[in-house]
């Protein structure tokens, strides 16, 4: 891996977490207040210094001139430069010594700015609605919902005014960065999963700029692209978030709903349906073609060569939302790649609806209801459907 990680945050948006748990999955070196003991141990110039401008523009001359005592052994070619643009730039140069360290995760600092020029890197920005970061930021310091709002305000102007004074861009500005993400409704899980996908492509020789944007449940649709700027692929949704789907060829199979039997059927198909968020009607044809051309039944020679229409056989369709179980961190699944609900539930009766089209025997579960599937697998065989 050759990619070093940039995070851009609005406070409250759990920009630190993201970007520690997004370390510690890849294993590499994690930077954001840590960044300013480098910097102070690679300037020479009191630590103290960074912390108080941590972020922070300061234009103040007399500010300057009374701090200024703090500052040693950093150069005589600085020596008429404002204390805080002598700080800046020993960031700067840490930054930029970092970086050629290899991979690694820098939170804040101006660090996209500083690395633009490097083809390794992918810049983050991380937001959320004020209400998630108002409960977030009021939980954690035990603030009221007032005083927490006040302290996002505060802290997100100091940082827009820091990354907008020493850079050309915007803070905050999706055309800044690589890849926007919603974390109040990607979640830290969801937004972790997000990096990920989007740094395996990067080190697959796409590039995620631009166009894999932000925010991602806007349902606006981006595309992933080639670094020449020709279209490689389609929306970044059907990339990463997409339908799964578990098919059982089974000799019969029946789902029970508190005690009573509300779907059964002989030879045919146990249909295990995962809705994803980046789903559409579109998806859902392109799987029930694939699933019902599928040739999965022994000829009359022992081969797999029939489809379900060629032995009259039935579907049994479930839907199963934890078929987007994520277990990379702890023992507690993550289902934030699951789609919502109430379109989850649109796409699964929209599938059953084409089957019945087609297959004289269809019987279904109860979506969202706690579930008793019963099977006798034919086999075993069992087919998983993704990224068609």
């Amino acid at each position: 891996m050759k990619t070093i990680i940039t995070i851009g945050r609005q406070y409250g948006s759990a920009g630190h977490s993201i970007g520690k748990i997004l370390a510690d999955d890849l294993g590499i070196k994690y930077y954001d207040k840590e960044l300013l003991e480098r910097a102070a141990k690679d300037s020479g110039l009191c630590q103290e210094l960074f912390e108080n401008h941590d972020e922070k523009p300061t234009n103040s001359f007399l500010y300057s001139l009374v701090m200024d005592s703090y500052s040693f052994g950093y150069g005589s070619t600085m020596m008429d430069m404002p204390l805080n643009q002598k700080v800046f730039l020993a960031q700067f140069d840490a930054i930029k010594k970092i970086s050629q360290d290899g991979p690694c995760v820098i939170v804040g600092r101006c660090a996209d700015y500083a690395l633009e020029e490097n083809p390794n890197v992918l810049s983050i920005f991380i937001k959320a609605d004020m209400q998630d970061r108002i409960r977030r930021i009021a939980k954690l310091y035990d603030l009221s919902d007032a005083k927490a709002k006040d302290k996002i305000t505060k802290i997100d102007k100091q940082r827009a005014s820091y990354y907008n004074y020493y850079t050309s861009k915007r803070w905050g500005d999706a055309d800044s960065y690589d890849l926007c993400i919603d974390s109040g409704k990607m979640g830290v899980d969801g937004s972790v999963e997000l990096v990920l996908n989007a740094i395996q492509l990067k080190e697959k020789g796409y590039n995620p700029v631009n166009q894999i944007v932000g925010y991602i449940m806007s349902g606006d649709p981006t595309y992933v692209t080639s670094f020449n700027g020709k279209i490689r692929g389609g929306s970044f949704y059907e990339r990463i978030l997409k339908m799964r789907i578990v098919i059982q060829r089974v000799k019969r199979a029946s789902v029970s709903v508190e005690e009573k039997v509300v779907g059964s059927i002989q030879k045919g198909f146990l249909v295990l349906i995962g809705v994803g968020q980046g789903d559409d009607e579109a998806t859902a044809d392109k799987y029930m073609k694939k699933l019902l051309g599928l040739r999965i039944f022994e000829d009359e020679n022992g081969k797999t060569n029939k489809s379900l229409a060629d032995v009259d056989g039935q579907l049994l369709m479930v839907s199963q939302f934890t078929l987007y179980a994520n277990c990379k961190k702890g023992n507690r699944p993550s289902f934030t790649e699951a789609g919502e609900p109430h379109r989850a539930e649109e796409l699964y009766e929209y599938m059953v609806a084409k089957a019945r089209e087609q297959v004289p025997v269809v019987e279904t579960g109860v979506f969202g209801a706690e579930m008793e599937v019963s099977l006798v697998n034919d086999g075993p065989f069992t087919v998983i459907l993704e990224d068609l």
